[in-house]
């Protein structure tokens, strides 16, 4: 098993509980695996990337992020922005929707077509942390 977004490595761990057997490598990996979700699910946030810069994050209605004209991203800081679309519409900075920097898209065609359907896919390049999910 591999480490996914670890906390900790395998040598840390190994350093302090003193024992540097390779026969527990793969216990540890999946002890670490699931101490760093269980950090993340107790905190209600993760301290690693995302980047959905070749998967769109893809929102839908069930994810209640949309409020009339303004859109909760769910990850923030957003380093950039390269696509809004609903469907097959694509949205335009300045022309479609506007953004804050609180992680915020406000439309400026009145309310996002989120709810009840379609679902709305905004692509990011790069993350850096994820903060405050439901």
């Amino acid at each position: 098993m591999a480490l996914v977004n670890p906390y900790c490595t395998v040598a840390q761990v190994q350093a302090e509980i003193r024992n540097t057997a390779a026969a527990i490598t793969t216990q540890l990996e999946e002890a670490i695996n699931q101490a760093s979700r269980w950090i993340d699910a107790r905190l209600g946030r993760d301290f690693y990337q995302h980047d959905y810069s070749t998967t769109a994050l893809v929102l839908t209605k069930w994810d209640d992020v949309a409020f009339g004209d303004i859109i909760f991203l769910p990850f923030r800081p957003v380093i950039s922005l390269t696509e809004v679309k609903a469907i097959t519409d694509v949205y335009v900075l300045g022309t479609d929707y506007t953004t804050t920097t609180g992680g915020r898209l406000i439309s400026l065609l009145g309310d996002w077509p989120i709810s009840p359907s379609p679902s709305l896919a905004v692509t990011y390049p790069s993350w850096l942390y994820r903060f405050c999910r439901r």
